[in-house]
């Protein structure tokens, strides 16, 4: 057994798709008309010959041909088209890595079950322990397939489970926090012998308790093992596929200041696809996430834009964790209200948004304003390795605006350092002119000045608003605009890229890539909007939890 441990929670997966036949998930993905233009019948292919899949169903043939077993070539699909809940969870590259495949078995997938007890003997497969399910001892088998891959499966009545990797059930058992010290014969308290440490530290990792409990929930009837179905408060699914994505993995783990979006989930009934948002109402704290006044105070036309509803209380948290000896700067995060908006630009850079947030009233912002100066002063910024130190903070007032700007080399900045005059200074060819700014009770950063000049313009009346006939622009929380938003990829792609010397990636991104953005920018703007205000007064906010229909429309 491996010793690699993969340290997840079965009870949060990052991703889950339940579905009445996997197999068909790839074609009905392309019923959706983006996805068929960006996508094309190669996402389909590829899903079909993916190369982990090729070497189980080779594996499995192997050992069904030993065995003399009469299990066909397309295995692995007639096995997908039973009804399958399949939980993801991402690895150390970010990616949806580790998975765990949950099935109602199908005649196919039972012969895989004789299968695993015929071959004990086999090389491939072996037994790595057991699991108690309604009162029956189950054999867990440890299968190695292809080149240094390996799956975990185990069966009960007519459920399938299967893991990606054995890891998943690994680890260390912790004691009781409230277990007395154990005592050798000298009398000798181990939990202060440095060698009883050492010695734990060695100690190779076994299957977990807590694990296995949980394959054996997975195991239960149908009726009494739907763990994550109640977790996720997912409605009872009669056809199709549900997919669901936390927002913590698509925020990078950020989603502690924003509680109250909790997974998004599409939903397929045979025809077509739905949206929802799962809402917390109780972590707004009967805040009320309007984004009406948000857009107005948004300069025109993002690639992408996003309101947020912050916890405020989280940051604030967060602040005194950090700056302990700074509660000023605590008191005011705590005073800005209502959601935050996070948007890109074409004319910028992917590493350079604008962040738009909101005090209660233009006096708590003149307020705080020194505070904000020192923290743009001490925390923006780096040591200039040819200037020896940072650039200065530059302070400016404009018709009631107050800005605090700073040079900040960058290798990706947003703007070329050739025709500055302080070119020699920088430590990179290019630099980010970092900006925050107030103006009236607004507060705008970003590591690109000039969109907080924009959205400056836009509160003093000389630059159009995302807001300007923005129907339902209370209940919109994001805005998409392909065209723009498929040329800021591409742009951003080729400066990732290796340069000329190295052709072989550009030459992939051209063929392959460039295409798909192609197809994606000949779609007009979209706005996704939910369907009521939460906290808004529409309907009461509650405690709990809450799927809400999402309405996703292209602008006519």
């Amino acid at each position: 057994m491996p010793n690699t441990l993969v340290p997840i929670d079965f009870s949060t997966p990052d991703a889950l798709i339940r579905s009445q036949a996997l197999s068909s998930l790839p074609k009905d993905l392309l019923r959706v008309p983006l996805l068929k233009k960006t996508l094309t019948e190669e996402f389909a292919f590829y899903y079909e010959e993916q190369e982990s899949r090729l070497s189980l169903a080779g594996t499995l043939r192997r050992l069904a041909y030993e065995h003399q077993l009469n299990i066909g070539d397309k295995l692995i699909q007639l096995v997908l088209d039973s009804p399958a809940e399949l939980a993801l969870w991402r690895g150390p590259n970010g990616k949806l890595e580790y998975w765990m495949l949950t099935l109602e078995q199908n005649l196919v997938a039972k012969a895989i079950t004789t299968l695993a007890t015929l071959t004990l003997d086999d090389s491939q497969l072996s037994k790595m322990g057991t699991l108690k399910v309604s009162g029956s001892t189950e054999p867990l088998y440890l299968l190695n397939y292809g080149y240094q891959h390996q799956l975990v499966m185990a069966s009960h009545g007519n459920r399938l489970v299967l893991l990606s990797d054995p890891g998943m059930l690994l680890g260390f058992e912790h004691p009781k926090q409230d277990a007395p010290p154990q005592h050798d014969e000298d009398n000798t308290d181990k939990e202060t012998n440095p060698d009883s440490g050492k010695a734990a530290a060695e100690e190779d990792p076994h299957l977990l308790s807590s694990q296995l409990a949980w394959l054996e929930k997975s195991l239960q009837p149908e009726q009494e093992q739907q763990a994550l179905s109640q977790q996720w408060q997912l409605p009872e699914q009669q056809q199709g596929h549900s997919l669901l994505v936390s927002t913590n993995y698509l925020s990078f783990g950020y989603q502690r200041f924003f509680p109250a979006i909790d997974a998004l989930r599409f939903d397929f009934d045979g025809k077509q696809w739905a949206s929802h948002a799962l809402l917390d109402n109780g972590a707004l704290k009967q805040q009320t996430w309007n984004s009406e006044t948000l857009w107005s105070a948004i300069p025109t036309a993002p690639a992408a834009c996003a309101s947020l509803p912050i916890d405020w209380a989280s940051v604030t948290e967060l602040t005194e964790k950090l700056m302990p000896s700074s509660p000023e700067w605590s008191k005011a995060m705590g005073a800005m209200n209502g959601p935050m908006a996070t948007c890109w630009y074409e004319k910028s850079r992917l590493a350079a948004p604008l962040f738009v947030a909101r005090f209660d009233d233009e006096k708590q912002a003149q307020q705080y304003r020194q505070i904000l100066g020192k923290l743009f002063e001490q925390h923006i910024g780096a040591r200039e390795f040819i200037r020896g130190s940072r650039f200065p903070v530059e302070q400016q007032d404009t018709q009631g605006a107050h800005y605090w700007k700073r040079v900040v080399s960058a290798r990706y900045g947003s703007q070329l350092a050739a025709d500055e005059p302080f070119k020699d200074e920088l430590s990179s060819a290019r630099f980010f002119p970092v900006a925050l700014a107030t103006s009236g009770p607004w507060l705008f950063f970003s590591p690109d000045g000039k969109l907080v000049e924009q959205a400056v313009a836009v509160q003093q009346k000389r630059y159009p608003s995302q807001g300007d006939g923005l129907g339902a622009a209370d209940r919109t929380i994001a805005i998409l605009t392909p065209a723009t938003l498929a040329s800021l990829i591409e742009r951003e792609m080729y400066a990732a890229l290796p340069g000329q010397d190295e052709p072989l990636f550009r030459d992939a991104a051209k063929i392959y890539l460039a295409p798909r953005l192609k197809a994606l920018a000949e779609y007009p703007p979209l706005f996704i909007a939910l369907q009521h205000v939460p906290g808004g007064g529409v309907l009461p906010l509650g405690n709990g939890k809450e799927w809400q229909p999402l309405d996703i429309q292209f602008a006519k």
